[in-house]
């Protein structure tokens, strides 16, 4: 669905000038700033609306979700709670908690919310957009199709809209044939990572030697930054991957997104660990970022993952079964079946009490992160990134930030502009690192396309040190580190 933000931000300040206490306008306009990433707008207009109308659920809730775009996490639940208790009836108060819900892992109460939220506006058409995602796959291609029929769209439109009809029914289709899935039960398994050459860096990234169709054997990054399985072109031919659809990639960098395309793995093999039925990004180009390829720690969501840096292995093991629940040996990668699966709320055993409770948005992990004893911000975990990257407004206030010939490429190509900051200390979970020669970015492309405010990366450079356990399940993380290796506890 196309909306016209700018256009409807112009059209609510009409009606204000004349209606200034008009409910709809005032959130109307709010959430068209906000949509258009104009964050520091939304949140003076917000405030205001509040000030003008303070008991009204919806403006209340219109609050948190622009609290929560600025990472303000208190405050944007502070909102929410109030929406909801102001007017239980009021349907943006239970759809503008949604995002938040997900992404502190609370899947079961978020699509509680939701189908509230749609019950009550099934004419809204941003929640029954969010609505419909969740809907089984064949019934989304069903209704795209309708749309195709019904509407009087514009060719590129009617291009788009056929195209995702397409992607929709192969997904169906391999959802009919299992989904991505492991083989066989799988318990606690260890495996050695390998380093990964590079002639600019002193230090090597480490990967997993990752075997598809049987053919073709590639040394993948290992990257909690990166979704699924994105391999080169050569990889791709190798193990004799045919595309099913184009695709664009996006990442760090400044050059353009690289094309390339969809393939299904009928096998892929991670040591001990077998896998079928699996989509694989394919890049045009030769490489990706010097390597053959990223696999994200996504790819294991389904087990216990741990990140042994300092002995170089990796472990699967079995999740913490929920109560009620008998331990489970096998993990699939993708469970969203052609039929609405059973959603959980994020369970914390006992042995993980002490765990760090970490935001998860698709398939970043984002923790909330201490700079040089000042604010806390959001850093993303992100391993397939050498550097620390801490945004460039974050380190103004902490760091002497100077030009630098230093080159930062990612998926994406290089950075055009660079920056060096002398230390910066940031503390996480219970580690507290302080990085010399921390590299300097404008990291608000990546807060536009999550729709949360980042403050930075933590990644292999500090994280190298430690022994890193991620339960994707529930949004847990554990550290634990040597200090002879760098860090103060």
């Amino acid at each position: 669905m196309a909306y016209r933000f700018a256009e409807a931000e112009q059209l609510y300040a009409t009606e204000l000038k004349t209606s200034p206490d008009s409910q709809p306008a005032l959130a109307g306009y709010t959430l068209s700033l906000l949509h258009q990433d104009k964050v520091s707008e939304a949140f003076a207009a917000a405030q205001k609306a509040i000030q003008q109308r303070p008991k009204d659920a919806t403006l209340t809730a219109v609050l948190g979700e622009v609290e929560f775009r600025r990472a303000n996490l208190k405050e944007a639940s502070e909102a929410f709670q109030s929406a909801l208790a102001l007017n239980p009836c009021a349907a943006r108060a239970h759809f503008a908690i949604v995002r938040f819900l997900k992404a502190n892992s609370m899947y079961a109460s978020a699509q509680t919310q939701l189908e509230v939220a749609h019950m009550l506006a099934p004419e809204d058409s941003e929640i029954t957009e969010m609505w419909r995602e969740t809907r089984p796959i064949s019934e989304q291609a069903a209704y795209v199709k309708e749309r195709l029929n019904s509407v009087d769209l514009s060719e590129e439109r009617r291009s788009r809209l056929s195209a995702y009809v397409a992607l929709l029914e192969k997904r169906a289709e391999i959802e009919r044939n299992g989904g991505c899935h492991v083989v066989s039960p799988v318990k606690d398994v260890t495996q050695s990572m390998v380093a990964l050459m590079s002639e600019n860096l002193e230090v090597h990234p480490l990967g997993l030697d990752v075997r598809l169709n049987d053919k073709a054997t590639a040394r993948l990054l290992l990257d909690t930054g990166a979704s699924g399985i994105y391999v080169s072109h050569a990889i791709a031919e190798r193990a004799g991957l045919k595309a099913f659809r184009s695709n664009r990639t996006s990442g760090i960098g400044d050059q353009g997104d690289p094309t390339g395309y969809l393939a299904l793995a009928d096998d892929v093999r991670v040591g001990q660990i077998e896998l079928k039925n699996c989509v694989v990004e394919v890049t045009d180009k030769k490489s990706v970022v010097d390597h053959e390829g990223l696999i994200g720690g996504d790819v294991f969501e389904g087990f216990l993952v741990t990140l042994d840096y300092p002995r170089k292995n990796i472990r699967f093991s079995q999740l913490p079964p929920r109560p009620g629940e008998a331990a489970s040996t096998s993990a699939p990668l993708e469970t969203q079946a052609d039929a609405i699966q059973p959603l959980h709320d994020r369970y914390i055993s006992p042995e993980m009490k002490d765990w760090v409770r970490v935001l998860r948005f698709d398939h970043n992990l984002v923790v909330p992160t201490a700079v040089s004893g000042k604010e806390t911000h959001m850093f993303i975990l992100d391993t397939g990134a050498f550097a620390n990257i801490v945004d460039t407004n974050v380190a103004s206030g902490v760091t002497k930030v100077s030009k630098t010939d230093g080159i930062v490429e990612g998926i994406s190509g290089r950075v055009k502009e660079v920056r060096r900051g002398n230390t910066v200390v940031v503390q996480f979970g219970n580690l507290k690192a302080r990085l010399d020669d921390v590299t300097l970015l404008d990291t608000s492309r990546f807060s536009r396309s999550m729709n949360f405010e980042i403050g930075g990366f933590v990644g292999f450079g500090a994280l190298r040190f430690v022994t890193m356990q991620i339960d994707y399940r529930d949004g847990l993380v554990h550290f634990a580190y040597d200090r002879q290796q760098g860090f103060d506890h």
